[in-house]
Formats: structure tokens, sequence, C-alpha cells
């Protein structure tokens, strides 16, 4: 766990404790550091340890206790749970943190890789369904996948992007992305493939509310105390994706 402030809610520490561990398992949180070079020294006490798993939370994240277990036994490369966006976007709702590519045109026959926010999930798919890129506020992956990026990136499969490019018809677009998407690209460059389990719903925890994604169909009892612990809080929400 990145943890740049070195301080976390007890809404996260009780989720952590919370947590069901479907093998041995220990917790490493890298204080006060940038959030890339936090998750690429993880990466490379993870391989130093030669674990089977690294498994990514976030500070500001309550997770459900089984995440670990669902996880596992969905037995992909890389896989995610669907975290939404802290803070509203530009048109009043949140986001999902699960991104579909597209090309973006910046003149003279050129494209470049950018990324947005899915709309949601199609649940005719099942609840494992593909994507090109997840935030890693709850990102699973196996051995075989950071130790291929650690060493085809030189000990930096997280990196913050920051390219610019110039054509003559647009003159100069610039393409940033954050750690996680770098992470994910690369990581699918390399033929490793993104997976997220919507049967997970993560709270991002935000002031003043916590917010998650529902998926279509669901019946949600109403609660009278919302915030008594990581299970209760995760199923429990009024402010909702679909």
């Amino acid at each position: 766990m990145p943890c740049g402030s070195g301080m976390m809610s007890a809404y996260t520490v009780d989720g952590l404790f919370k947590l069901t561990r479907p093998c041995p398992t220990s917790l490493l949180i890298i204080e006060r550091q940038a959030i890339d070079a936090a998750r690429n020294y993880i990466l490379e006490i993870a391989i130093r340890m030669q674990v089977d798993y690294v498994f990514f939370a976030d500070d500001d994240g309550v997770l459900p206790s089984d995440t670990l277990v669902k996880l596992v036994e969905d037995d992909k490369d890389i896989v995610g749970a669907p975290m939404m966006t802290r803070n509203v976007r530009d048109n009043g709702e949140h986001a999902l943190c699960a991104f579909e590519k597209f090309d973006f045109y910046i003149g003279d026959g050129k494209t470049v890789n950018k990324y947005r926010s899915m709309t949601g999930f199609d649940p005719a798919k099942g609840y494992l369904q593909l994507v090109d890129a997840i935030g890693a506020s709850c990102f699973l992956i196996k051995r075989e996948a950071f130790e291929a990026l650690w060493k085809k990136h030189n000990g930096r499969p997280f990196e913050f992007v920051h390219e610019t490019h110039i054509t003559k018809e647009h003159g100069v677009t610039l393409r940033n992305i954050s750690e996680d998407l770098c992470f994910c690209e690369r990581a699918k460059e390399e033929g490793f493939e993104i997976w997220v389990d919507t049967r997970i719903r993560p709270v991002h925890l935000g002031k003043p509310k916590f917010v998650r994604f529902e998926m279509e169909g669901e019946n949600l009892p109403s609660l009278n105390e919302p915030m008594k612990g990581a299970i209760t809080l995760s199923e429990n929400l009024k402010n909702k994706i679909k």
C-alpha cells in the first residue's frame, strides 16, 4: 500500500483487518514517497521475496472482506475491482476507474493512445470483464506479469507518462497518463490481459461521502446506520454509479 501522507482512515485499517486471506500474506506500507516510486519498490521487494502475487490497495479505500479470495480464484495475470473516482467529474457524476483506450488523432495521419472512463459493464458478459486499463487501488498481479514488466522496464514498470507530440497539422499535443495506466498499457504490450471482477465493490473514501458503483438489478436493503465496518459500508451506499 502506497501511503504518501503516512496516515490512513480508520475505515481503511478496519477493512484490512477484516480481509480473508486465502494464502500466507504480509502487508507492506510505503510512506511519504511518490506513488510510482512506492509501487516500484513494492514490486522490487516482491521479486526479492519470490512471492506469488502482489496486491495493491490504496490508503483511501475500503475493501470487502472477500476481495482477495475472489481475485485469487479468478486466476488471471492481472485482475482488479472497479473503484469509483472520489470526486465528481465536470458533469456532476462519479466515474469508474476502469478505462477503455481510444486513438486520439494528433495530425499528419498520426494517433496516440489515450484513455477514458468506461460508463459501465455489460452484465450479460459475466462478472469477469476485459478492460484496457484499471486504477491500481484494488489490483492483483501474478509473479509472471510483474517480473516480466520489471525486467522489461528496468525496475520502473510504474511511471507517469508525460509526452509531447508535434505535427504540422495540429501543432503540439500532450499525452499524460498516470502510473497505473502506464503499467496497464505496458502489460498489454507484453501480451497480458487486464481483467475486472465486478463482484467486488470497494468503497472510495471521500468528504463527506463514500462512493461505489452499482450493478444492474441490485436491490440493496435500507440502512439506518451506514458506518459499521467494511462489509456494511461497501454494500449499503446511496452514491453509486451504474
